[in-house]
């Protein structure tokens, strides 16, 4: 019996998961400024998310692919808006630069316009593995997101 509750718990959070997907847009400051635009598609398991982006960035006349994997917290949800604590990791492939890899950590803000679509703002601080030491920063994007 106990092994039954435990497979339905497990059932009832895989259903009440959803899956969005969303273009964000914003800029980067640190040693090397710049804008970014990109997409994102996100995993959500009740108050738990997984998220999986690609954005280009052009930072101070070069180009940067971001490459991103964030785990998200919502620890604040409301109907007008959520608050998400995040953690991840990103590649940032360059142009004229080394390429390497960088932690996040930061929060994301979701505002519902109804029950489908939703605008986002997301701050999170970059700190990049050394060699790549130029890219540590302020990662402010916005964007709009669908949810299926």
């Amino acid at each position: 019996m106990k092994k039954l509750a435990i497979v339905a718990a497990l059932l009832a959070a895989f259903n009440v998961s959803a899956f969005e997907v969303g273009v964000v847009g914003g800029g980067i400051t640190g040693d090397r400024d710049g804008g970014l635009a990109g997409v994102t598609a996100t995993q959500k398991w009740g108050a738990v998310s997984l998220e999986g982006g690609y954005a280009q960035a052009w930072l101070n006349n070069s180009t940067q692919n971001r490459w991103t994997a964030v785990l998200g917290y919502d620890a604040y949800v409301n109907p007008k808006f959520v608050a998400t604590l995040k953690g991840g990791y990103a590649y940032l492939n360059n142009q004229d630069a080394a390429s390497g890899s960088a932690l996040t950590a930061g929060l994301g803000l979701t505002f519902p316009l109804n029950n489908k679509w939703a605008l986002t703002a997301d701050y999170a601080y970059q700190w990049a593995e050394s060699g790549v030491t130029q890219f540590n920063g302020n990662v402010i994007t916005g964007g709009l997101k669908y949810k299926f």
